[in-house]
């Protein structure tokens, strides 16, 4: 029989519980301790092979420690289940979240997941719940590595959203747990940022492969391939505008899918009526104002959205909708900027809105004047068609 793990072959049970408690089959033991935190989301009815990806993570796999660094909407979730999908290997999936930014819950997490490899393992069991596990989380995931037996299989762990630890102590710490993992595993790190520098030396022969934006987007063949098996024909030369409007972006590229247009437009006359529907007209009106006024900038920190929209709390809806959707993505630091596609976007709903873009570009003038960049300060001067500023800038 195949357990949760996908080795052949079942172990001796192990109680939860008390002498009197049921002994359950160790696949089902694998599944109670587990939670939702560690079931990825199911791929699409209809994806992309994907081909190109696969054969990425595949070749970024036999280096044991692989990077997806792109940012949201890119393919990193979708990409990683073809490959496991592909390659049948057993995994452990851990969907992280901003609740996990904790050492004590992150590497609690990590242990769990472990841990569920081997669940008859009565001395990785008596780590995990140790009372004094919270006390010294690393010590204790180190612990619980140390005594798994050897894996009878190649297997795979994914920590998905690492983007969401910031931590410096989890930073620090999790290339020093990583690497005391039996060989037989795969670990894969999908996030929305860079690598940090602090985990270059995970592996050997230069750290760990890494894949970006660029290795993620979709070629004109497989946008073709992916029009096809959603039931609609792109001619050579559609795909080729369809590339050109979404630059291969995975969700930019399902979003025309969907949107059952496919003409020789701009992007942004292609991507209106997705923006429309599918996302513009179930955000609240407060939500909106503040999308609109920021769209004034390239880029903008947490102080010039609060000057441009007037919220105090701008810099909580930034993190909410960095967090939440695919069109708001950090650059740098406390530094933001919309994807150029919804950027355009918000710009011709702010021009039909009557939104006073003059008084917006004044205001980003008088900020960027504050902070000795006068570059940008004229710039924005020059947009607001109020040169009485430029003077002084």
């Amino acid at each position: 029989t195949m357990g949760r793990n996908g080795c052949e072959g079942e172990r001796p049970s192990a109680p939860i519980g008390g002498e009197e408690s049921v002994v359950w089959p160790a696949s089902l033991q694998a599944e109670l301790i587990l939670s939702d935190k560690f079931e990825p989301a199911a791929l699409p009815d209809v994806c992309a092979p994907r081909l190109r990806v696969v054969d990425a993570l595949d070749r970024a796999a036999r280096k044991r420690y692989a990077y997806v660094g792109a940012p949201a909407g890119s393919g990193k979730t979708v990409s990683t289940l073809l490959w496991l999908q592909k390659t049948k290997l057993p995994a452990v999936w851990i969907g992280l979240d901003r609740y996990d930014d904790v050492p004590s819950v992150f590497y609690k997490q990590l242990a769990t997941g472990l841990y569920s490899i081997q669940p008859e393992n009565e001395a990785m069991r008596a780590v995990l719940t140790s009372p004094s596990f919270s006390l010294s989380p690393v010590e204790h995931a180190i612990s619980l590595i140390g005594e798994m037996r050897p894996p009878e299989c190649r297997c795979v762990i994914v920590l998905d959203d690492l983007h969401f630890i910031d931590n410096r102590e989890i930073v620090k710490s999790l290339p020093v747990v990583l690497k005391r993992l039996p060989k037989a595993f795969v670990v894969l790190l999908l996030s929305r940022r860079e690598l940090p520098d602090e985990w270059s030396a995970l592996g050997a022969d230069g750290g760990p492969a890494v894949l970006d934006a660029d290795d993620l987007r979709f070629a004109a063949d497989e946008i073709r391939a992916y029009f096809k098996a959603l039931g609609r024909t792109l001619s050579v030369d559609e795909s080729r505008i369809v590339l050109a409007a979404t630059e291969g972006w995975a969700i930019g590229v399902a979003a025309l899918a969907k949107s059952g247009q496919v003409t020789k437009g701009d992007s942004r006359s292609l991507f209106a009526s997705f923006f429309d529907e599918q996302v513009w007209s179930t955000w609240d009106e407060g939500l909106r104002s503040f999308c609109l006024a920021t769209s004034v900038a390239d880029e903008f920190d947490p102080e010039l959205a609060e000057l441009l929209s007037g919220r105090a709390d701008a810099a909580e809806v930034m993190d909410e909708l960095a967090r939440t959707n695919t069109f708001l993505m950090r650059i740098s630091g406390s530094s933001y900027r919309y994807h150029h596609l919804f950027c355009d976007f918000l710009q011709d709903k702010a021009c039909e809105s009557g939104i006073d873009r003059a008084a917006l570009c004044k205001r980003a003038a008088e900020y960027y004047r504050a902070r000795l960049d006068y570059t940008q300060a004229l710039r924005f001067w020059l947009e607001s068609g109020d040169f009485s500023g430029m003077d002084t800038s």
